[in-house]
This record gives C-alpha cells, structure tokens and sequence, in this order.
C-alpha cells in the first residue's frame, strides 16, 4: 500500500512541479526582459534581468524533475510475495501476476530487498522533493527581501497578505515566511526517517512503523507548498521603473574593466583604473 500511495503522490508532485515551471515561464515571457540588478554578498553585484532571475529557478527546477523520474523508476517494484522477507516456496505465489494488475514495472525479486526497501524508499522519494523544496524556499527568501519598502522591486496581490496584530498600516507577506518555514519543517521530516532507518540490522524490525508518519506529513507537506509557490508566481507582478532605476552605473563597471582587457590592457590595470572611478 505504502508503494502504491508513493507511485500515486510522487506523480502528482511531478505534475505540479511541471506546472510550476509553467507559471515561471509565462511570467518569463511576460515580465522577463525587465532589467534589475544582481546580487552578490547581499550588494548590488552586475546587471541582470527578470528573465534570468526567474529563469535560474526554472532550470533549477527542470533539474529536480529528472531526480524525481529517476526515483519514480527505482520505486516503481512490486514487493508483494516476499511474505515476512524471506519469501515463499510452498504455495508458488505468481509475483509476476499481482505485479501486471498492481499496475508495477517489475517484481522486487529479491525477498530480503523488500524489506529492506522499507524507509529506503520513502527517505530517498523526500530527498528527491528535497530538491524542489529547496528551490521554492529560495525563492521565497528573494521575494521577501525584494517586495520590502527598501526594494520594491515586486508585489503581489493584497489576498497573499496579512495584516499586523498591532500596527494598522502593516501589509505582511507571511505566505512567503511560511513556504520558507516549510523547507525546514519537510527537511525535518526526512531526516526523522533517515535516522530511524539507518543502521538498522536485516530482517523485519518495527521502528519501520515510526517512518510512516514523517513520510505521510512530508508528502504532504511538499505538495501543499508546491501549490501556494505556483499561486504566488502565476500573481507574481515586476515593479519595473523601480526595478531599472535600481540597475545604477557601477553594474556595469565590470563590462568597463573588461573592455580595457579585450583593448590589451592586463585584467590587474584595468580593474585598478575602474575601481579608482567608482570610489
């Protein structure tokens, strides 16, 4: 049953993953060529655009779909018939038969694998949505620092905001504290699992029965997230006069230093000279 539920959830959450790139890539096509600033060390770094900032998560996100379709092909083995783990030689169970109408790729052939697959399985499909979640909370940490006062580079609508318990002028953006909070809560989650498994010896032992809550609540967990992420970019809006007016001359102070290199000066002068007219 554990199985069946993990081919079922972990194709949904590949389908709203798929989604979610979806959304990314609208609001690429939409707002994308929109200049802003890049980052480095917190501090305005070189320019850079709407389009690669979105677009670094999307192809970030691309990269977890093929770890969640290499899990789904692992996972995707049929354990029933290997009895308490060790399996059966009187009645000649059909494996292959219940592994066809179980809708599974192939049998788990061998017994004692069956059981030991148990918390396996689960604690590597959360490491997979590990990686999802570990983009979305990036994200997440962008759009808090980027939608303050102080930037306002971007804004959602005022149904993705609270208001404060004591200052009426406030508009908080607590989804986005929340998606963030939820990374380190599903990280818990997988990591519960890890450490009640590991070192286990072989056979059947009941501390598996403790992996089954922290997967439940992880699998959900994630997909909830994935949704809310998905909502907030779809209404995701660029501020663009903000965000250009942001992109000052020093960004392009490395493309300055670079022109003198390709005009045969040594990278060490031609970083001095720009770095004398920038202070």
């Amino acid at each position: 049953m554990t199985r069946l539920f993990s081919k079922k959830k972990l194709l949904e959450i590949k389908k709203e993953v798929e989604v979610l790139i979806e959304e990314l890539e609208k609001q690429i096509k939409k707002q994308g060529k929109i200049k802003m600033p890049g980052y480095t060390h917190m501090q305005r770094a070189m320019p850079s655009s709407v389009s690669m900032w979105l677009g670094s998560y999307r192809d970030g996100l691309k990269d977890d779909l093929i770890i969640l379709n290499a899990v789904a092909e692992v996972i995707d083995q049929n354990p029933l018939g290997s009895a308490a783990g060790y399996g059966e030689s009187v009645l000649g169970l059909d494996r292959k038969f219940t592994t066809k109408e179980l809708g599974f790729k192939r049998v788990q052939e061998n017994p004692m694998y069956c059981g030991f697959s148990r918390g396996k399985f689960e604690n590597i499909i959360l490491q997979a949505i590990s990686g999802v979640m570990f983009d979305i909370g990036k994200i997440s940490s962008d759009l808090l620092l980027f939608t303050t006062k102080e930037f306002n580079f971007f804004t959602l609508p005022d149904s993705f905001k609270t208001g404060s318990s004591i200052m009426p002028q406030k508009k908080n953006y607590d989804v986005l504290e929340l998606v963030r909070g939820n990374v380190g809560i599903f990280n818990g989650y997988q990591h519960q699992i890890e450490n009640v498994i590991k070192n286990l010896p072989s056979g059947y032992n009941r501390d598996f029965q403790l992996t089954k809550e922290p997967y439940l609540k992880g699998m959900k967990l994630a997909q909830d997230t994935i949704e809310v992420m998905t909502l907030v970019i779809k209404d995701l809006e660029a501020k663009k006069e903000n965000l250009e007016n942001a992109c000052s001359a020093e960004l392009y102070a490395t493309d300055e230093a670079l022109k003198l290199v390709k005009a045969g000066k040594s990278f060490r002068e031609a970083y001095q000279e720009v770095k004398e007219k920038y202070q």
